[in-house]
């Protein structure tokens, strides 16, 4: 059932990977563009959230990195985090999982809010190499730390 379920995801959600930290000057690819918003269009705009990126090979996941979101002054800047898809072979999956942090726009308005609101949900993504589509979906977490069920 759970190389089922894996299979079928993949098969729906493509990725290539996120762009880099907000910190960083490095241009980003069109690709890396496109693909941090349709991120953070699921996820939100998500600052100091911690990504963990796994190999799924067989049914096991490897954690291969560990990163955490942008923060920054506009939204734009917030939720960004380095990808690793050079790191990534095209022929494979990967899971992406998204926990903890604050999130700058609670309301989903557009409009950085005044104060952000902890994040208590986790946010995974199944990705296969360097394809450049990416679904997410939200897992609510059981504790008030942004922890996982």
């Amino acid at each position: 059932m759970f190389q089922y379920l894996y299979f079928m995801t993949a098969a729906v959600l493509l990725v290539t990977g996120c762009g880099s930290n907000s910190s960083t000057k490095t241009t980003l690819t069109h690709a890396q563009k496109s693909i941090n918003n349709r991120a953070k269009e699921s996820y939100g705009y998500l600052a100091n959230a911690t990504v963990h990126i796994y190999k799924l090979d067989n049914g096991v996941k490897k954690l291969l990195f560990t990163e955490k979101t942008s923060n920054g002054r506009s939204l734009k800047e917030i939720g960004n985090f380095k990808s690793h898809i050079s790191d990534l072979a095209p022929a494979s999956y990967y899971q992406f999982e998204v926990t903890g942090g604050e999130n700058w726009d609670a309301d989903s308005d557009g409009i950085k809010d005044a104060t952000p609101s902890p994040n208590r949900n986790r946010y995974v993504a199944i990705y296969k190499g360097h394809h450049p589509h990416i679904n997410w979906w939200k897992k609510k977490s059981s504790t008030n730390t942004g922890t996982s069920e």
